[in-house]
């Protein structure tokens, strides 16, 4: 019975259509015929766009795509390096519908895993290489033809397993080590026969996306991404990536990009930066965090007794372990099992001084609460927090430092004057109203000597103000995107909806000549600031 479901299940998802994905083929074929080249031809200038299964991006795609094959002239070819390497991803016929859905709006074939051949030489060479490696640091640092290939190895191995961690002794890792260089030599030897002019990806991590990613950035080939949140449902919007592959607006230039500004520009500007904090802080529902579908500062939430400790308190705000722990351009730490580790260790060193907490992210799933619980288990010191337990309970706790690598608790916490650490590169590093140490010598002196360190900070809130208006608003409404490039455009409010086919009926019904134009508007309007148009 378990297999019987498990092949309907196949059938359904990667190789029959259905009438709705069959209508928005019939569609494209209409409305996008005209832009295909004869595949007969010897062209080689492409667009290469990524060959992954989710359907508001696939729409997007059919749009983005035939807009840029229009402007660059040129014939538009999939990449496609299987993630999970389940049982039935194994044949490629797990791929034809998703092949039909892109072919109806004119991507054709162009690396394919499928057909990748390996011979015993390379195997034995990959293998030797594998051998090379002793420790964590050494797969983060290893690079292979100056590719950073074994920070994608690292992030794919705990991203499949669900892990926290490497195992450096397990087989799986010497495979996917094997496959990511295979894959790294098969695509450039792809761009060496083809002149790419364009590479859309859907994300930059693990090998499945980021060797193609790594090799178009290296080569200044325009790198175009969908940006979207909660799991590619909701604020879309296009963007090229130039300096380094991270998904975000490019804060690393926020304070230099926002003095560009006139004076009365800045004040106003500002303003909008306090009224996004306010919001967020009142415990309204913020649309810029659409995933959090109750806002943490809901007076409503949860609290907890632990809070009541007299010890001055360190509080930590762990990632998901799993889920791409490199996505900024730096860490501290090999990953995020790591980073934990070595703080509740120095919990130990501390524990006469401090009350340490640990409070995983209230979206975390059940079975990944697991791996935190189970972590805690060496540490008794350390009062574990229900995901629920809302923001304003503990900074009435009044915390004497917050831990993160990334997480938006920095500007939330520094806007309450409490001191944050930050173990790796992340959005607010630009400013100082945080701690970014370089290194653990530099954390453990932070850590341990926080009073000292909190004098270093400006908790100025013109700072956070700034930092709010860039990322959540200036990136997000550039090219009148919240008019011309509506999410509701492309997708449902309905998450359901969005999973399945039923979104290429909700897109084909509601578009219209207006909306059109509102997308091609926006699209003209990017090409031009991004491909150097005048």
């Amino acid at each position: 019975m378990r297999i019987f479901k498990s092949l309907i299940y196949i059938l359904k998802n990667n190789i029959l259509l259905d009438k709705n994905e069959k209508k928005f083929i019939s569609f494209n074929r209409k409305k996008y015929s005209n832009n295909k080249y004869d595949l007969k031809t010897t062209k080689k200038d492409i667009i290469l766009i990524d060959l992954f299964h989710w359907p508001p991006w696939i729409i997007i795609w059919s749009i983005l795509v035939n807009f840029l094959l229009k402007k660059l002239n040129c014939e538009a070819k999939y990449f496609y390096i299987d993630l999970y390497q389940t049982r039935s991803s194994k044949f490629s016929i797990s791929i034809r519908k998703v092949k039909k859905l892109f072919s109806s709006f004119n991507v054709e074939e162009g690396i394919n895993e499928y057909k990748f051949k390996y011979s015993k030489e390379e195997i034995h060479t990959y293998q030797s290489l594998f051998k090379q490696i002793k420790s964590k640091e050494d797969l983060i640092n290893f690079k292979y033809k100056s590719y950073d290939i074994g920070l994608l190895v690292y992030d794919t191995y705990i991203r499949i397993g669900n892990l926290p961690t490497v195992n450096l002794r397990d087989k799986k890792l010497e495979g996917i080590f094997i496959r990511g260089i295979k894959t790294l030599n098969e695509c450039l030897n792809y761009f060496e026969k083809y002149n790419v002019k364009c590479v859309i990806p859907s994300h930059f991590c693990y090998i499945s996306y980021g060797i193609v990613s790594r090799i178009a950035l290296k080569k200044n080939i325009p790198i175009i991404k969908i940006y979207s949140k909660f799991r590619g449902n909701s604020s879309y919007r296009i963007h090229r990536i130039r300096d380094f592959l991270v998904d975000e607006a490019p804060y690393y230039k926020f304070k230099n990009s926002f003095e560009l500004f006139s004076d009365v520009q800045k004040e106003k500007f500002r303003k909008i930066g306090q009224s996004l904090i306010n919001k967020r802080l009142s415990g309204e529902y913020d649309n810029n965090l659409p995933y959090m579908k109750l806002n943490q500062f809901n007076k409503k939430l949860e609290s907890s007794d632990l809070l009541n400790n007299k010890k001055k308190k360190i509080f930590i705000f762990p990632h998901c372990y799993f889920d791409n722990p490199h996505k900024y351009r730096w860490m501290i730490f090999t990953d995020f099992y790591e980073q934990v580790r070595f703080l509740l260790n120095l919990s130990k060193e501390t524990n006469d001084e401090f009350q340490w907490y640990y409070k995983p992210h209230p979206n975390e799933l059940n079975k990944d609460l697991d791996l935190h619980t189970d972590i805690l288990k060496d540490y008794p010191n350390v009062f574990y927090l229900n995901k629920s337990v809302g923001h304003n309970h503990i900074i009435n706790s009044k915390p004497d430092l917050v831990i993160s690598n990334h997480g938006k608790v920095c500007h939330e916490y520094a806007y309450n004057n409490i001191p944050v650490i930050n173990t790796g590169d992340n959005a607010h590093i630009n400013y100082n109203f945080s701690l970014n140490p370089k290194n653990k010598l530099e954390l453990r002196d932070m850590v341990l000597n926080i009073n000292k360190f909190k004098n270093k900070i400006d908790f100025n809130k013109d700072q956070i103000h700034e930092y709010l208006f860039m990322d959540f608003h200036y990136y997000n409404n550039k090219y009148n995107k919240n008019e011309n490039f509506e999410e509701r455009f492309f997708s449902s409010e309905d998450i359901n909806v969005n999973n399945s086919s039923k979104v290429y009926k909700y897109f084909l019904e509601n578009l219209n000549k207006e909306k059109e134009q509102k997308i091609n508007k926006y699209l003209e309007l990017f090409y031009k600031d991004n491909f150097f148009i005048n």
